[in-house]
Protein backbone atom coordinates (compact mmCIF):
# COMPACT_ATOMS: atom_id res chain seq x y z
CA UNK A 1 0.00 0.00 0.00
CA UNK A 2 1.70 3.35 -1.08
CA UNK A 3 -0.31 5.82 1.63
CA UNK A 4 1.58 8.70 0.17
CA UNK A 5 0.14 7.94 -3.20
CA UNK A 6 -3.10 7.49 -1.81
CA UNK A 7 -3.44 11.15 -0.93
CA UNK A 8 -1.75 12.33 -3.84
CA UNK A 9 -4.66 10.77 -5.94
CA UNK A 10 -6.91 11.72 -2.95
CA UNK A 11 -6.14 15.43 -3.53
CA UNK A 12 -6.53 15.62 -7.71
CA UNK A 13 -9.59 13.62 -7.48
CA UNK A 14 -10.93 15.44 -5.49
CA UNK A 15 -9.62 18.94 -7.05
CA UNK A 16 -11.49 17.31 -10.32
CA UNK A 17 -14.84 17.19 -8.60
CA UNK A 18 -14.54 20.40 -7.16
CA UNK A 19 -13.36 22.53 -10.04
CA UNK A 20 -15.63 20.47 -12.53
CA UNK A 21 -18.32 23.79 -12.93
CA UNK A 22 -15.57 26.08 -13.68
CA UNK A 23 -13.89 23.59 -16.21
CA UNK A 24 -17.26 22.99 -17.46
CA UNK A 25 -17.25 26.65 -18.58
CA UNK A 26 -13.81 27.57 -19.21
CA UNK A 27 -14.18 24.40 -22.00
CA UNK A 28 -11.49 22.32 -20.13
CA UNK A 29 -11.96 18.55 -20.54
CA UNK A 30 -8.89 17.27 -18.45
CA UNK A 31 -11.08 16.44 -15.71
CA UNK A 32 -12.11 13.18 -13.73
CA UNK A 33 -15.86 14.06 -14.23
CA UNK A 34 -15.81 14.80 -18.15
CA UNK A 35 -13.10 11.90 -18.41
CA UNK A 36 -15.47 9.36 -17.30
CA UNK A 37 -18.57 10.88 -18.80
CA UNK A 38 -17.11 10.51 -21.88
CA UNK A 39 -15.49 7.29 -21.34
CA UNK A 40 -18.94 5.39 -20.08
CA UNK A 41 -21.72 7.72 -22.28
CA UNK A 42 -23.30 8.78 -19.46
CA UNK A 43 -24.99 11.31 -18.05
CA UNK A 44 -22.83 14.46 -15.89
CA UNK A 45 -24.60 13.32 -12.58
CA UNK A 46 -23.86 9.67 -13.05
CA UNK A 47 -20.33 10.55 -14.10
CA UNK A 48 -19.96 12.88 -10.70
CA UNK A 49 -21.52 9.95 -8.92
CA UNK A 50 -18.95 7.55 -9.79
CA UNK A 51 -15.95 10.34 -9.42
CA UNK A 52 -17.60 10.29 -5.78
CA UNK A 53 -17.44 7.04 -5.31
CA UNK A 54 -13.85 6.66 -6.41
CA UNK A 55 -13.08 9.24 -4.00
CA UNK A 56 -14.51 7.34 -1.57
CA UNK A 57 -12.29 3.92 -2.66
CA UNK A 58 -9.12 6.61 -2.17
CA UNK A 59 -10.42 7.41 1.44
CA UNK A 60 -10.56 3.91 2.12
CA UNK A 61 -7.07 3.22 0.68
CA UNK A 62 -5.86 5.86 2.95
CA UNK A 63 -7.45 4.15 5.80
CA UNK A 64 -6.03 0.46 4.98
CA UNK A 65 -2.68 1.97 4.63
CA UNK A 66 -2.52 3.59 8.07
CA UNK A 67 -3.88 0.43 9.60
CA UNK A 68 -1.07 -2.02 7.41
CA UNK A 69 1.45 0.60 8.70
CA UNK A 70 0.65 0.50 12.09
CA UNK A 71 0.08 -3.27 12.09
CA UNK A 72 3.87 -3.38 10.60
CA UNK A 73 5.57 -1.39 12.59
CA UNK A 74 3.82 -3.40 15.73
CA UNK A 75 4.93 -6.56 14.20
CA UNK A 76 8.51 -5.44 13.51
CA UNK A 77 8.54 -3.94 17.76
CA UNK A 78 9.50 -0.62 16.23
CA UNK A 79 9.71 2.09 19.14
CA UNK A 80 12.21 5.27 19.96
CA UNK A 81 12.44 7.89 16.84
CA UNK A 82 11.83 5.43 14.06
CA UNK A 83 8.24 4.93 15.39
CA UNK A 84 7.31 8.30 16.42
CA UNK A 85 8.36 9.49 12.96
CA UNK A 86 5.75 7.27 11.33
CA UNK A 87 3.21 7.92 13.58
CA UNK A 88 3.65 11.21 13.06
CA UNK A 89 3.42 11.10 9.11
CA UNK A 90 0.68 9.09 9.30
CA UNK A 91 -1.09 11.84 11.13
CA UNK A 92 0.49 14.79 8.62
CA UNK A 93 -1.07 12.18 5.74
CA UNK A 94 -4.52 12.59 7.43
CA UNK A 95 -4.03 16.47 8.11
CA UNK A 96 -2.96 16.70 4.73
CA UNK A 97 -6.33 14.81 3.35
CA UNK A 98 -8.33 16.92 6.21
CA UNK A 99 -7.25 20.18 5.12
CA UNK A 100 -7.46 19.91 1.28
CA UNK A 101 -10.87 18.77 1.54
CA UNK A 102 -12.04 21.95 4.14
CA UNK A 103 -9.37 24.13 1.84
CA UNK A 104 -11.24 22.89 -1.68
CA UNK A 105 -15.33 23.57 0.24
CA UNK A 106 -13.71 27.00 1.25
CA UNK A 107 -11.85 28.66 -1.88
CA UNK A 108 -13.17 30.79 -3.85
CA UNK A 109 -11.38 29.52 -6.75
CA UNK A 110 -13.77 26.10 -6.39
CA UNK A 111 -16.90 28.36 -5.22
CA UNK A 112 -17.15 30.57 -7.58
CA UNK A 113 -16.96 29.54 -11.42
CA UNK A 114 -17.21 32.84 -12.47
CA UNK A 115 -14.07 33.90 -11.26
CA UNK A 116 -12.51 31.64 -13.78
CA UNK A 117 -9.85 32.78 -16.08
CA UNK A 118 -11.06 31.97 -18.96
CA UNK A 119 -7.71 33.13 -20.93
CA UNK A 120 -4.80 31.36 -18.58
CA UNK A 121 -6.76 27.70 -18.75
CA UNK A 122 -7.44 27.70 -22.30
CA UNK A 123 -3.96 28.01 -22.72
CA UNK A 124 -2.65 25.65 -20.53
CA UNK A 125 -5.64 23.14 -21.81
CA UNK A 126 -3.52 23.72 -24.95
CA UNK A 127 -0.33 22.85 -23.90
CA UNK A 128 -2.24 19.38 -22.58
CA UNK A 129 -3.68 18.78 -25.94
CA UNK A 130 -0.59 19.87 -28.36
CA UNK A 131 -2.25 22.14 -29.88
CA UNK A 132 0.20 24.99 -28.76
CA UNK A 133 2.85 24.90 -31.97
CA UNK A 134 6.20 24.50 -30.69
CA UNK A 135 8.95 27.33 -30.56
CA UNK A 136 11.76 27.15 -33.06
CA UNK A 137 14.96 27.21 -30.94
CA UNK A 138 18.44 28.21 -32.37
Amino acid sequence: MNTRQAVTDHSGLLNDICSLEKEMALGYGHNAVLLIQQERGCGLQEATDEAGTLLEGVAQRLQCGERELAEQMDAAHMAGPARTALDACIRDYRSMVRGDFDYHLAAERYTRPDLADSGGQQSMSALFTGTVPQQRTH
